[in-house]
């Protein structure tokens, strides 16, 4: 886990600071850590989903199937933290 963890951080933080080209890329890292996150913390997957969200809705038209999957995503973990009607809206 922290090895795996560790190695998509410094993966982020390249695409990060490499150009604003490399937004996939690095929606693709913060996804990737949030799915690490899901189960030993929660808190921190939400936030890394939701930061994917944010920049693939940059770069994805909104029906995309990236975007519906990072929805469920959210979703789950809304889920996971008792709060099923949050849950719910990301569902639909």
């Amino acid at each position: 886990f922290e090895k795996s963890l560790r190695s998509y951080e410094q993966a982020s933080s390249i695409w990060n600071h490499l150009s604003e080209e490399n937004k996939e890329k690095r929606a693709n890292c913060l996804n990737n850590i949030g799915t690490l996150h899901a189960t030993r913390n929660p808190h921190q997957a939400l936030d890394c989903f939701q930061q994917a969200l944010h920049l693939r809705h940059q770069f994805l038209p909104p029906n995309d199937p990236i975007i519906a999957k990072n929805l469920g995503n959210i979703g789950g973990i809304y889920g996971i933290l008792g709060k099923h009607e949050e849950a719910l809206t990301y569902a639909k």
